[in-house]
């Protein structure tokens, strides 16, 4: 909890003295997709570029999953520096220096350190998820507030060669499968360790080849960074298999969704008190919590759009487990936002929408500004999903991006330029290239094919 108390000098001088047990050092981002982009460089020429950052191509802010460039975004975006075809910077978080043996692959010790994205002039990228969420967690804080949170990563793994799943069949818990596979997980969960991401579980779902990951809560801007983190390590120790980890939605047909759950709690500065926490409550859920969940299911249509940003993210909702009404309940796994009230240290929200393709940064961002909206307003929380009629939740992207682009609380939460980018992004690079994708037929064969060549490898 406590901020670092070293100047930037002071941080580097003691990369300095790290660097000299590494071959080389990885400075990487997430982009608004969830995927690692960066560099890799000689440890020996790092502090420099750690200093002062390194140019990056401009292209990173108009590009799909695929990485093709959207001309349309480039010609028409509010974004003036995109016009003029300025540089990007990855400007290096420096406490985010950590080892990365799963980008070394046991051959050669890397080292990685999270960026930011900065323009040249040294204001910051607005498109920068990492940024964006910081923006919403600065908010918490100048209330006296911090968010303790973690996610359930759901994840399916396939054989690179045929994309068919490493287990047939809907094995739940099954410990012969954990047994069998245990190498790949392993290899993940020690190299996570050493890089300082502490893994709590791993077990089977119901579905063929997932598996969920679950990973110790944590504070503030590391609820982005440790999910981005385990995803990229363990897409890279798969390859080490000839495996791809798949955070698809719905990779394939007739099976079991992917999803993120993400669970949160809102705690005083200090992290000693949970604020969601009341003992004079009869169910022990503080009115802070109950705006809070307000907020979220006030705004539910628009930050669906961050929770579910693929076209496929689609195809998971209302089926099987997945979230299908806009709702909440004491631990009621059937409503969109689950509070689970189970003392002092664990009364937390678990938001059940969010895909597994979602963005954790985004994610966050998105909960923060519902949830203080629903705060600042003293919004009623209305009766549980048990209690009252329901309304389904949105069901494909492009209503969701329509309702994000009227939402004012989104707007003025995250800025306007940002909103109108996402929106561009997301309709020019994948909904206008899936033509095939239509959410009424969950059984094209051609849909999945084109969903999993976008989003599957990289994503």
């Amino acid at each position: 909890m406590a901020a670092s108390h070293h100047s930037r000098n002071e941080q580097l001088e003691e990369i300095r003295t790290k660097l000299d047990d590494y071959d080389y050092l990885r400075i990487v981002m997430c982009d608004i997709h969830g995927i690692s982009r960066g560099k890799l460089l000689p440890a020996r020429n790092a502090i420099k570029f750690l200093r002062k950052g390194m140019g990056a191509f401009v292209g990173l802010d108009y590009i799909n999953p695929r990485a093709i460039e959207l001309q349309e975004i480039k010609d028409s975006t509010k974004i003036e520096v995109i016009k003029s075809g300025g540089n990007l910077v990855f400007d290096p978080v420096l406490d985010s220096f950590r080892s990365a043996p799963w980008a070394g692959h046991d051959k050669y010790k890397v080292a990685e350190v999270i960026s930011e994205m900065r323009w040249t002039d040294q204001s910051p990228d607005i498109t920068c998820p990492r940024f964006i969420a910081r923006k919403q967690l600065n908010r918490l804080t100048e209330m006296g507030y911090s968010l303790l949170s973690g996610i359930e990563m759901e994840v399916k793994i396939f054989n690179a060669k045929d994309n068919t799943p490493i287990f047939p069949g809907e094995d739940f818990y099954s410990t012969l499968l954990i047994s069998e596979h245990m190498e790949l997980f392993a290899r993940t969960e020690k190299r996570l360790k050493e890089g300082g991401v502490n893994l709590e579980d791993v077990h089977v779902e119901p579905s063929p080849g997932q598996f969920e990951i679950n990973y110790q809560p944590v504070w503030g801007i590391l609820g982005g960074d440790w999910p981005f983190l385990i995803r990229e390590a363990l897409k890279e120790t798969a390859l080490e298999f000839d495996y791809i980890a798949n955070f698809m939605g719905m990779p394939t047909p007739n099976e079991g969704g992917t999803g993120a759950h993400f669970n949160h709690s809102v705690w005083d500065k200090n992290g000693k008190k949970n604020i969601f926490y009341d003992p004079t409550k009869k169910d022990n859920v503080s009115d802070f919590a109950r705006h809070w969940t307000a907020g979220l299911l006030k705004n539910m249509n628009a930050i669906t759009a961050f929770f579910c940003p693929t076209v496929n993210c689609y195809r998971r909702m209302h089926a099987v487990w997945g979230p299908s009404v806009e709702a909440w309940g004491i631990d009621d796994r059937y409503s969109s936002f689950r509070i689970k009230n189970f003392g002092p240290t664990s009364t937390y929200v678990e938001n059940r929408t969010p895909s597994g393709l979602a963005n954790p940064y985004l994610v966050m961002a998105a909960v923060i500004a519902a949830g203080l909206d629903g705060v600042e307003s003293k919004a009623e929380l209305p009766p549980q999903r048990k209690d009252a009629p329901t309304r389904e939740v949105i069901n494909n992207l492009e209503e969701a991006l329509q309702a994000l682009e009227a939402s004012s609380v989104m707007k003025k939460a995250l800025g306007e330029d940002f909103i109108e980018w996402f929106c561009m992004i997301k309709r020019s690079g994948e909904i206008k290239k899936l033509v095939n994708s239509n959410m009424k037929d969950n059984n094209n064969p051609q849909a999945y094919k084109d969903e999993n060549e976008l989003y599957a490898k990289f994503c």
